[in-house]
C-alpha cells in the first residue's frame, strides 16, 4: 500500500505521475467496454507490457532511491515509527523532512476546515477549533478539535472519547 492521500495535492501529484508511467509502460491501458447499462465507455484494464516488445521503446520510470538510515532516524525524531517509515515512499519521506513543520501528528491530521463549534475534548470555542480528520482511518469523519486535542479524540483504540 502506497499510504497516499488524494486529498492532499502533492500525494495527488505523485499518484498521477505513477499512473502516467504505467500507461506510458503499457502496464495499465484503457478498452472501449460496455458498462452496467451497455452505454460503450473507456475502461482500465492490465495492459500489454510483457508482450515480448523491445524494452527499450517501454518509457523510463526509475525508481527513487530508498529511504537512508539518515532520513529514517530524521523521521523517527519527528515521532514517526518504524512502521510508519516501512510504508512510506521515499518521495514522501524527503518532502516531509524539507518543511521542518512536517511531523508525524502533522501527517496524521488533516484540517479540512475552520468551524465555530466546541472543542470535542476541552469544550472551548474559541476561534482556534478546526474539523480535523485522521487520515490513517478511511471513513472516519472530521470532528471540531483544537490540533492539540486532535491525539487525545483520535487515539489508537477503537472508541473515541465520549
Amino acid at each position: 500500500m502506497l499510504n497516499l492521500d488524494l486529498e492532499d495535492a502533492a500525494d495527488r501529484k505523485q499518484v498521477n505521475k505513477i499512473l502516467k508511467a504505467w500507461f506510458a509502460n503499457r502496464v495499465l491501458e484503457t478498452k472501449e467496454r460496455e458498462d452496467e447499462h451497455r452505454n460503450k465507455r473507456p475502461f482500465v484494464v492490465p495492459g500489454s507490457w510483457n508482450d515480448g516488445t523491445d524494452s527499450a521503446t517501454v518509457a523510463p520510470f526509475p525508481a527513487p532511491a530508498p529511504i537512508s538510515s539518515a532520513e529514517k532516524d530524521a523521521l523517527k525524531t519527528r515521532g514517526f515509527a518504524d512502521a510508519d517509515i516501512f510504508d512510506m515512499a521515499p518521495q514522501r519521506a524527503r518532502a516531509i523532512l524539507e518543511n521542518p513543520n512536517r511531523t508525524a501528528t502533522s501527517e496524521r491530521f488533516r484540517v479540512i476546515g475552520p468551524t465555530s463549534a466546541q472543542c470535542l475534548i476541552c469544550q472551548r470555542a474559541d476561534g482556534e477549533v478546526r474539523l480535523i480528520k485522521d487520515v490513517t482511518r478511511p471513513g472516519t469523519r472530521p470532528e471540531p478539535l483544537h490540533p492539540g486535542c486532535a491525539p487525545e479524540w483520535f487515539k489508537d483504540d477503537d472508541e473515541a472519547p465520549g
